[in-house]
């Protein structure tokens, strides 16, 4: 399901830059923006964390009041038509995996200009920040089995 973006307008209206937020969450660099709207739905709250296909920001579900969290395809990924084809299809496969071992996916959404995954937001902070707060810097085969059998777990589920 896709909302409906709305055209750029010029305003007079004091609050020209609060109403253009909204409409367009970037800022000039086409960055997204904490406190911003996205697809009329969605407060960002706190970017979470980046990669080579995206950014994935916390944020606020206006609709439904809950956190979740919202997939940004990367500016490559946004121009290869291809993958921004696949995209609704994949998102629909993705929504059949009901897993204790995999991050349930609820939405696609766009607002013209950007397309992001909506999905369960799950507490807890990045495997990199749990290696950085470690002494040694890493973890213990214990630690690394205990994980290897969460993700076989999900991905024999997948496949």
């Amino acid at each position: 399901m896709s909302a409906i973006s709305t055209p750029e307008t010029q305003f007079t209206d004091p609050d020209e830059t609060l109403i253009n937020q909204v409409i367009h969450p970037m800022n000039d660099e086409g960055e997204m923006q904490r406190n911003q709207m996205f697809a009329g739905r969605f407060l960002l709250q706190q970017r979470l964390s980046s990669g080579g296909s995206g950014v994935v920001w916390l944020a606020t579900d206006q609709k439904l009041k809950c956190e979740v969290a919202l997939k940004f395809l990367s500016e490559r990924l946004q121009e290869d038509a291809d993958a921004v084809e696949s995209l609704p299809t994949e998102t629909r496969r993705a929504r059949t995996l009901l897993h204790e071992n995999i991050v349930q996916v609820w939405d696609l959404e766009e607002d013209g200009r950007r397309t992001a995954i909506a999905m369960q937001y799950i507490e807890g902070g990045s495997f990199t920040e749990m290696l950085n707060q470690r002494t040694a810097g890493c973890l213990s085969v214990k630690e690394i089995a205990g994980w290897v059998v969460q993700v076989a777990a999900g991905l024999n589920y997948a496949h």
